[in-house]
């Protein structure tokens, strides 16, 4: 196996690498052997939050300061890994309007949804669904989440259900279905 880091770019408005970026307009991170990101996030003080899987096959997530070196405020000196069940991954991140954090992707080797919110700081948020961790068996991992002005989240999975929870973590139910297709993304027009 190949070892694999996390690399991150910004670039100017004229497609120039920033130099104010990490070094040169790039940053690497090296967690694990094999870790890997899926979507990233802006929140509004300028911090990027960045999603994806752990080379331990859980949940990951990072946060890094506008200038590209990892936030040591937020979990385990800038990073967070959640184990929930065998093989675990986050493929969306949404920054809620209060600043928590909310990840979707799949679990019990990505068969499963599973939607992660954490607080600011990186800790499991115990108001949503008792501990931080909703799962929806064999919804074929999430793909896409958003939330809405209401605080409602809606996630879209890989059967192309499109499923909507209120901001506890409880089901308000399934608002589309479309069993020939897969969704990928989702987005919210307020």
């Amino acid at each position: 196996f190949e070892h694999s880091e996390i690399a991150l770019a910004r670039y100017e408005t004229t497609g120039t690498l920033d130099g104010a970026f990490g070094s040169g307009g790039v940053v690497i991170t090296s967690i694990g052997w094999s870790d890997f990101v899926a979507d990233l996030a802006l929140q509004a003080d300028g911090k990027i939050v960045v999603a994806g899987q752990s080379d331990n096959l859980d949940f990951l997530v990072l946060r890094y300061a506008a200038d590209g070196s990892l936030d040591p405020s937020f979990g385990n000196s800038g990073y967070v890994e959640t184990p929930i069940s065998g093989v675990d991954g986050a493929n969306a991140v949404e920054i809620q309007p209060d600043g928590r954090i909310l990840l979707a992707g799949g679990t019990n080797n990505m068969s499963d949804t599973a939607v992660v919110r954490f607080l600011p700081d990186g800790s499991l948020d115990a108001t949503f669904d008792g501990d931080g961790i909703l799962l929806t068996p064999e919804a074929n991992r999430a793909h896409g989440v958003a939330v809405q002005s209401d605080g409602r989240i809606v996630v879209v999975d890989g059967d192309f259900a499109i499923r909507r929870y209120h901001a506890d973590g409880t089901s308000d139910g399934v608002l589309a279905s479309i069993p020939s297709g897969a969704g990928y993304a989702v987005a919210i027009d307020q």
